[in-house]
């Protein structure tokens, strides 16, 4: 990885992933990993998210979890800000550590002011074409997202996710 950015605000990330297809022509696959490791030195961040170096240890303890989803709660007298990624603008906004918490328990995106109060406002009542239910969907961001206004309510869009997902899993 790469980051770059100013002050506690991180921009550009780069990727490394043994997907050579991935995440654009900086990601340097399996040789970008390692040279990662070779110059990282950790720090409060490392800790923070309970990493750990690959060049410091040879063994790995028995109770660490690979791809956790470890999710702290802020402590009651924490009312710290953290800056959050906007997942429709990309761009950079305060949130208190605690809703942070809040909405990831929940589920869903995160959205900076501005671009919440134009999701908000640019809702639109569609019909399901395989239920036929009405469902409400955002204008603005499926624009943002350069997509097509879905066809279909969210419960059918993820039962067709399933569908090929199985498909895909039979024949492999």
């Amino acid at each position: 990885t790469d980051l770059q950015g100013v002050g506690s605000t991180l921009t550009d990330p780069q990727i490394h992933c043994q997907d050579p297809h991935r995440f654009g022509k900086g990601n340097l696959g399996y040789l970008g990993m390692v040279k990662f490791f070779v110059n990282h030195e950790c720090n409060q961040y490392c800790e923070e998210l309970n990493l750990i170096h690959p060049g410091e240890t040879c063994k790995v303890p028995d109770d660490f979890i690979f791809f956790g989803n470890v999710l702290l709660q802020p402590k009651d007298e924490e009312k710290s800000v953290m800056k959050k990624l906007c997942d429709i603008c990309r761009q950079p906004f305060s949130i208190f550590k605690d809703s942070y918490y809040i909405k990831r328990v929940r589920g869903g995106e995160f959205y900076c002011p501005a671009c919440e109060s134009k999701r908000r406002n640019s809702m639109k009542v569609l019909k399901c074409t395989v239920c036929k239910r009405d469902f409400r969907c955002s204008e603005y961001y499926y624009k943002m997202k350069r997509s097509e206004l879905p066809d279909k309510c969210y419960e059918d869009r993820v039962q067709e996710r399933i569908e090929e997902r199985k498909v895909l899993a039979q024949g492999s």
